[in-house]
C-alpha cells in the first residue's frame, strides 16, 4: 500500500535528484498580501545535489543555478553573502518545502521569510506540482 506522506530523500525508488518538468501553479486560499511576481517555471534539475538548475516557459533551454541545501525537508536557496560594510535593512529567504515526494510527483510549498528594518513576514506563496521528466 503507498503512502500519500512524504518519502526519504535520496531513496533510490523516490530520488528527489532528478529532472522535474513544471505542471501547474496553486494559490493558497490564504493568500492575501497584495500583487506578486511569480517565476513561470519549466523544469527544475536536482540531479546535481546543492545546486538546482532550473529553466523558464518562455526559455526552456536556458538553465539558470542557485546554490541549495536540503534543511528540514525544504529545498533552501542559498544566495551570496552580502558585502561586508554594506548596510542591508531588507532580506528575502526562499525555500521551496517539500509537501509530498513521490518516484513520479514533486509538490513543493514556495516559503518566504520577508525581514525589513527588523520587521519579519513569513508566509506561503504558492504551491508548485511538478512531475518526473523522463
Amino acid at each position: 500500500m503507498q503512502s500519500n506522506h512524504v518519502r526519504t530523500i535520496g531513496s533510490k525508488e523516490d530520488s528527489i535528484y532528478r529532472m522535474w518538468k513544471f505542471k501547474k501553479i496553486e494559490i493558497p486560499p490564504n493568500y492575501n498580501i497584495g500583487m506578486a511576481s511569480i517565476e513561470n517555471y519549466d523544469t527544475f534539475d536536482l540531479r546535481k545535489k546543492g545546486v538546482l538548475s532550473y529553466s523558464l516557459a518562455d526559455s526552456p533551454t536556458v538553465f539558470h543555478e542557485v546554490a541549495y541545501k536540503l534543511i528540514n525537508n525544504a529545498i533552501v536557496l542559498q544566495f551570496p553573502d552580502k558585502k561586508a560594510g554594506v548596510n542591508v535593512e531588507y532580506k528575502i529567504d526562499v525555500q521551496y518545502r517539500i509537501k509530498e515526494q513521490t518516484s513520479t510527483t514533486l509538490k513543493l510549498i514556495m516559503h518566504i521569510t520577508d525581514s525589513e528594518k527588523g520587521e519579519i513576514k513569513d508566509f506561503d506563496v504558492v504551491e508548485l506540482d511538478f512531475e518526473a521528466k523522463e
